[in-house]
């Protein structure tokens, strides 16, 4: 299986490079923002996790959206699939660029998180796309990069249904905003992805996360699964 995904990402990335993102690739002084895709176990995995969510929701209307971009890691997958799936779907990308907001007194943790860590530079996410295979067309058109703090830029977002939702958010009040404003886009039978909930680690390092949902969702919370390769968590939006 994960063999057959490899090769799947391989053929998307093959299909769309150019000599230029070839040489950017291969650069040794490359931006380590600007590094291709990652072939390993973990990021097969997450492709695979997320191929399993697309096959979900056909016939769901709606677009995909990602809260907590980072370096675009699971974006260029989300990214892959929709183009993959030849229908139109519009992927939005919603990050501040400019790391965490100010943690909270819920987000306390062994971790200490703090304000600015995971700063990320969107030129460079977009440049990832097309070091993917993306075309330009897809990554100009298809694909909606919006900068600033959630509080700030979800209102910016112009879909009028999410099929998918994947909320990469880390905090407390990071993952209260998303849910509040974009939850109830979230078509019935659509899909809420969490990457932080009650893995151990996570867990730990993010206490907040797993509050904000589980405060958020009420008695719903009681929906949530695991999915059982990869240990993440997941809701399929209840009518």
């Amino acid at each position: 299986m994960l063999s057959k995904a490899r090769r799947a990402i391989r053929r998307s990335l093959r299909d769309g490079s150019t000599s230029e993102d070839k040489s950017q690739v291969s650069s040794g002084d490359m931006n380590p923002q600007l590094r291709p895709l990652d072939l390993t176990q973990s990021s097969i995995l997450r492709y695979l996790y997320f191929e399993r969510f697309f096959q979900h929701i056909k016939g769901i209307e709606g677009d995909i959206v990602e809260c907590g971009v980072g370096n675009g890691d699971s974006l260029i997958i989300l990214s892959l699939l929709a183009k993959r799936e030849g229908i139109g779907r519009r992927v939005w990308g919603f990050d501040s660029f400019e790391g965490f907001p100010e943690p909270t007194a819920e987000d306390r943790s062994i971790r200490n998180p703090q304000k600015g860590e995971w700063r990320s530079d969107l030129g460079a996410v977009q440049q990832r796309l097309r070091m993917a295979g993306l075309d330009e067309h897809f990554v100009n058109r298809q694909a909606t990069l919006v900068k600033g703090f959630f509080e700030d830029s979800l209102h910016l977002f112009r879909g009028r249904h999410i099929a998918l939702l994947h909320l990469d958010c880390d905090l407390y009040q990071s993952y209260k905003t998303c849910l509040e404003t974009l939850y109830p886009l979230v078509q019935a039978g659509g899909i809420i992805a969490f990457d932080e909930y009650v893995n151990t680690m996570q867990l730990l390092s993010f206490p907040g996360a797993q509050k904000a949902i589980d405060e958020y969702l009420g008695e719903n919370h009681r929906l949530i699964v695991s999915d059982s390769e990869t240990g993440q968590y997941y809701l399929e939006k209840p009518e």
